[in-house]
């Protein structure tokens, strides 16, 4: 449930980003669990866009929209910690979104409260009730490991050999430069 505190956070801090994957809010089910909502994506992940062979003009559209989504993560303090072609979503429009953010998380100290406003984040007051019950995370830089080995920096496979081995921005550009080279293989 941490995760998915820290998840819901994250994307409510990123809202109204043309590259990042629109939030639109969560629901809690008894019966199925937490749910984050996203804008519907019409044509997929970026993987899928890849093995159509699209043109390179579009090839090149699509970096540069992803660069400028993680600028925006950048500037947010934020480290997504998975990126990949399948954790981006194609619009309807055809504009590239960065998603899955189960592996984020802000740069530097996590705040030791737990979420009930923060970032203006929308929660029904049933649902704060039976959130707040759930332990909120003070450290969620423990997901040593986590992450697509294709993407991950080589301090992230190989963390004995490494100061840290934890995800930061420059983790992010090698998953950055991954992601280039596979749209334009």
């Amino acid at each position: 449930m941490a995760e998915f505190i820290n998840e819901s956070m994250i994307l409510d801090s990123l809202r109204n980003h043309p590259h990042i994957v629109n939030f639109i809010g969560i629901s809690c089910n008894p019966d199925v669990g937490p749910a984050i909502i996203t804008s519907w994506m019409e044509h997929g992940t970026l993987t899928n866009i890849i093995g159509l062979d699209p043109p390179s003009q579009y090839r090149r559209q699509m970096v540069e929209q992803i660069v400028d989504g993680m600028s925006f993560l950048k500037a947010s303090n934020v480290i997504h910690g998975d990126l990949k072609s399948s954790n981006i979503l194609i619009s309807y429009n055809g504009r590239a979104c960065i998603a899955d953010f189960g592996l984020s998380r802000f740069a530097g100290n996590w705040r030791s409260s737990p979420p009930t406003v923060a970032f203006g984040l929308q929660i029904a007051e049933s649902t704060l009730s039976w959130l707040l019950r759930v332990p909120y995370p003070t450290d969620c830089n423990t997901r040593v490991g986590a992450g697509s080995p294709r993407w991950m920096a080589p301090e992230l496979l190989l963390p004995s050999q490494w100061e840290s081995a934890h995800t930061t921005f420059e983790s992010d550009i090698f998953a950055l430069g991954m992601v280039i080279y596979e749209v334009g293989s």
